[in-house]
């Protein structure tokens, strides 16, 4: 075990404790136990999971994508254009922040494209830090040439916070080197996104050493 208690590492354990001291079921704070009925606990939120997306994931299936999960379409090579007005359907219905989260991060496709304005929209608005994230990957994957301009916009943008972290992965890989140098340069000084710039902008710099720009 490591210094972090199950309640900072396992969500919804908290309520399920309090549960589990209501019906008698809580015998103390023996660290067997309580590993024991944190896997329990873990099964149980493994069950309302697939509950939860189940929805989406026949409309899915119905689309001619075979999932068992949203999060089997998650950080796969190939493109699931079929998929997509699904994921958008019900990225915007309230849903579990675990469930948007995969919806979220499954929509990192060029297929997601045509859907880049509602995407923005929902990641402005997102509160839940986790899901705000995941509609940044969304951004990131989704985006083509005619996006990078507001991409950048959004990246420079303090109002969407340390989620900004992660559009700086485009600015590095997807936007043209001489377009992203000097938007990684203006994010490394800002202290929330300045570590991941500063290891951006070297990438990116040595990048155009090497084409001479």
């Amino acid at each position: 075990m490591n210094g972090h208690s199950f309640e900072d590492r396992v969500p919804g354990w908290p309520e399920y404790l309090e549960q589990l001291k209501a019906t008698g079921r809580w015998k103390g704070d023996d660290p067997a136990i309580r590993e024991l009925l944190v896997r329990e606990w873990r099964a149980l939120a493994d069950e309302q999971y697939a509950s939860d997306e189940a929805p989406i994931v026949a409309e899915v299936q119905a689309a001619g994508v075979a999932i068992k999960s949203v999060w089997d379409m998650v950080s796969r090579k190939e493109s699931f254009p079929g998929a997509m007005p699904v994921l958008c359907k019900h990225l915007k219905l309230d849903y579990p922040p675990k469930v948007r989260e995969g919806i979220a991060r499954a929509m990192s496709d060029g297929a997601a494209r045509p859907y880049w304005d509602e995407l923005v929209r929902l990641y402005k608005r997102e509160t839940d830090e986790n899901v705000r994230d995941a509609l940044a990957v969304a951004l990131c994957g989704a985006a083509g040439p005619e996006q990078f301009d507001e991409l950048i916009s959004l990246s420079l943008d303090p109002a969407n916070g340390k989620s900004r972290v992660v559009l700086i992965w485009a600015l590095e890989r997807r936007i043209p080197v001489q377009q992203a140098e000097p938007v990684l340069a203006t994010l490394e000084k800002d202290p929330t996104t300045k570590v991941q710039a500063e290891a951006s902008l070297k990438f990116v710099r040595a990048k155009m050493a090497r084409k001479g720009r």
